[in-house]
């Protein structure tokens, strides 16, 4: 079966070791119209396009969390819309404590053994175990800092495969991807950890999304890739207010230079987007004394 996410919550590995084929949905539409005839036109942008790439793809299901009203009303559309397939909510916990770990744990064996009954597969431990200790480590996503070049960390909310595609066109070196979907996929489970509860720790002490309790660790990784940038990239989705949040606290602290963009799942604003960047970039490269090709 080929299931769908979004959300780095999801219990990605698990799912392969029972032999799903599992794909982060990174939608990139034209426009939301056919979504706004199904959803609340203020809903997310993102879960709108979100919808229509499902209902476009080649999916047999999909799992998310309950990370957002807007995702359970994505949850509620799919179900109501396509019930054949499989559809299933996770309830991710707000806290990391030793309970929130035990009721993650929970939660995932119940996903464990809902999808082994819908898919007839059964759960191999140890070849969950070997998913986890083999996954890519978030390290092999930094480059270095590049002392001739304009160097730019990205954050906030995910960038859409139009936004990326629009900064790998400029020469400029992202050091760092601090964005919701960039997920640190190596997890240290020791061997005589059970296996749910290690993988629910994993997962709940990743970088934090904005909707958990303690984000902390998020101004350190800020603090991180400004020793490592030029600049920084913040990105937000229309409609979602947490990412907001933290820009305008982050941009009040005055410690880089930074600039918001504001994407809504589609490429319509390509064209603003792209003169924003072309002026942000060259204000970097103004600050460093260099020329950037390509600008």
């Amino acid at each position: 079966m080929k299931i769908g996410y979004l959300c780095k919550y999801v219990p990605v590995e698990l799912l392969e070791s029972m032999g799903a084929e599992v794909e982060m949905i990174k939608p990139c539409v034209t426009d939301l119209s056919r979504a706004d005839a199904a959803m609340h036109p203020n809903m997310c942008s993102f879960i709108k396009s979100s919808l229509i790439d499902f209902a476009d793809g080649d999916y047999d299901g999909i799992v998310l969390t309950n990370c957002c009203d807007s995702t359970r009303r994505l949850h509620d559309r799919i179900k109501e819309d396509f019930p054949d397939r499989f559809v299933y909510m996770i309830d991710v916990p707000r806290k990391v404590s030793f309970q929130s770990v035990g009721l993650y744990a929970g939660a995932l064996r119940k996903l464990k053994d809902v999808y082994g009954e819908i898919s007839g597969s059964d759960f191999d431990e140890k070849d969950l175990r070997r998913r986890l200790a083999e996954g890519a480590a978030a390290e092999e996503n930094k480059n270095e800092s590049d002392a001739n070049g304009i160097n730019i960390a990205v954050m906030g909310a995910r960038l859409g495969e139009s936004l990326r595609g629009t900064l790998s066109e400029y020469n400029v070196n992202i050091v760092d991807d601090l964005t919701c979907t960039e997920v640190e996929r190596r997890y240290d489970i020791m061997d005589n950890e059970d296996i749910f509860e290690g993988y629910a720790r994993a997962l709940l002490t990743q970088l934090q999304c904005m909707r958990m309790a303690d984000i902390s660790r998020r101004l350190s990784a800020y603090r991180a890739a400004s020793g490592r940038a030029d600049g920084i990239l913040y990105n937000t989705m229309k409609f979602c207010d947490m990412y907001s949040y933290e820009y305008a606290y982050l941009n009040s602290l005055k410690e880089m230079p930074m600039l918001k963009i504001e994407t809504d799942g589609t490429d319509q604003s390509a064209g603003q987007i792209r003169t924003r960047l072309e002026a942000f970039f060259e204000s970097l490269a103004a600050a460093k004394g260099i020329t950037p090709e390509n600008i």
